[in-house]
């Protein structure tokens, strides 16, 4: 039995636009709710740096190693605030990027229309 294999796929935009549409859509709404998170634990709640402060509590308070623990738990926050500023430059950036790119391909080149007043 002899299959004929040479499929004729034809590439549609459309929906290459969609599915990117949606992409883009997904990773800048996870982004913008992980910096919000990441802004109540930092900023609101600051429940990283009391989490580093009652792990410390075994450490006198003056002492070389509470220190030392402190600054890990400085350094946890830092990296926390960091990573919240990029997922909202990702949340926020991607889809200006995106849509405006495209609204900038469309306006340069446009779909032809057919002239049905010849």
């Amino acid at each position: 039995m002899e299959r004929n294999l040479s499929f004729k796929r034809k590439f549609n935009s459309g929906r290459l636009y969609k599915l990117l549409k949606w992409i883009v859509i997904l990773v800048s709404t996870i982004s913008l709710i992980l910096a919000i998170f990441s802004y109540f634990d930092v900023f609101v709640n600051n429940s990283t740096l009391n989490g580093w402060k009652n792990y410390c509590k075994v450490y006198p308070v003056n002492s070389n190693d509470y220190s030392q623990c402190m600054t890990i738990g400085y350094n946890q926050k830092s990296d926390i605030t960091e990573m919240m500023f990029l997922e909202f430059y990702v949340g926020i950036l991607l889809p200006i990027i995106f849509f405006g790119g495209v609204g900038i391909f469309r306006y340069l080149f446009p779909i032809a229309q057919e002239n049905s007043h010849k």
